[in-house]
C-alpha cells in the first residue's frame, strides 16, 4: 500500500480544523491555532458562547465551504 504524502502531511499540519460537540475545552485549546478553526454546534446556548470566542459555527459538518484537514469529535 503506497503512503499518500501530501494526505499524511495535512493530516499533521491541518490548515483546517473542525471541532463537533459539547466540549468547548478543545475550541479554547486551538483558539491560538494558525489555519481556520470551525466549530459544528447545535445548541443555541453553546453557539452563543463560541460565537462570543470568536470562532464560526455552523449546524452541519458539510456546511464549512472550506476543505477540512482535521476534524475532532468532542463528544462524551
Amino acid at each position: 500500500m503506497k503512503t499518500d504524502q501530501k494526505r499524511l502531511h495535512r493530516a499533521f499540519h491541518p490548515e483546517c480544523i473542525a471541532v463537533v460537540g459539547r466540549n468547548l475545552n478543545w475550541l479554547r485549546n486551538l483558539k491560538t491555532f494558525p489555519g481556520k478553526l470551525y466549530s459544528v454546534q447545535v445548541n443555541p446556548e453553546q453557539i452563543k458562547i463560541i460565537e462570543e470566542m470568536g470562532i464560526k459555527n455552523y449546524t452541519k459538518l458539510t456546511d464549512i465551504p472550506e476543505h477540512i484537514d482535521l476534524v475532532i469529535v468532542a463528544t462524551p
